[in-house]
């Protein structure tokens, strides 16, 4: 999987819920309901219990979103845009920034 996909795919879901306290599972739901990311069969077969496997790509972009200052977690399972994501984003989808 393409990194960036996914990172973009992360922030426009944080920015689409609402930038704030946004808890992992309203993540989930969004990035499948989305167009952002193709969740093919395979990333929904389930493994490890009862998640799918596209859940191990959404926690760890948000890690790596976290470590690089897009995001922000806020507390356990809830995460946060912040304003060098929301940059970031601009420059993924083209336009002018500051990076």
């Amino acid at each position: 999987m393409n990194e960036n996909t996914w990172e973009v795919a992360v922030l426009k879901c944080l920015v689409d819920l609402g930038y704030n306290h946004i808890e992992l599972q309203d993540i989930y739901g969004k990035i499948k309901g989305s167009e952002y990311v193709n969740i093919t069969p395979d990333l929904e077969t389930v493994k490890y219990g009862n998640q799918p496997y596209y859940y191990d790509y959404v926690r760890s972009t948000l890690k790596q979103l976290v470590k690089k200052g897009h995001a922000e977690r806020v507390n356990i399972g809830i995460y946060s845009i912040t304003d060098e994501g929301i940059e970031r984003l601009k420059c993924y989808q083209g336009k002018i920034c500051r990076l």
